[in-house]
């Protein structure tokens, strides 16, 4: 809860968009205005409270922790928070260096145990209800492969 006694409804119930961007030396980040309209056309479908000023507000402030030298991925999450439904939003950056594969080393796939829904609405947008995601990651990885 916050001071006010709204809800952080992405933690609570996985309610949330993100985006992750590709930052390059010099902090360049390309296609940031087409990752601001994916993110605002998943929040209109929602109907989360949204700013693209805001949204750009929280690129910039990510980016301030990233060297000027450095690649990196810069996370952006709406957080959505409300008591009966969305009545606000916050940004929240995370910034985190690139992780490549050698030259020719190649990923390790597998597929995953279970079937997602393709008849979900959430497939459509990039939410932070990722736990099916995740928990199919760290299968793969116990099975020895990089990812499911």
């Amino acid at each position: 809860m916050n001071h006010m006694g709204a809800i952080n409804r992405t933690l609570l119930y996985g309610e949330g968009l993100f985006e992750t961007l590709r930052v390059y030396g010099g902090r360049q980040v390309p296609l940031l205005e087409a990752h601001c309209r994916r993110m605002a056309r998943g929040a209109e479908f929602f109907r989360f409270p949204f700013s693209p000023s805001a949204f750009r507000r929280a690129v910039e402030e990510g980016l301030q922790g990233i060297s000027e030298e450095a690649e990196a991925r810069l996370r952006v999450t709406l957080e959505v928070w409300g008591e009966e439904g969305p009545t606000e939003t916050r940004f929240v950056a995370h910034a985190a260096p690139l992780r490549g594969t050698d030259e020719g080393e190649g990923v390790r796939l597998i597929r995953a145990p279970f079937a997602r829904s393709s008849g979900s609405p959430l497939l459509a947008f990039k939410t932070t209800n990722y736990f099916e995601n995740s928990y199919a990651r760290q299968w793969a990885r116990f099975q020895g492969y990089d990812d499911a």
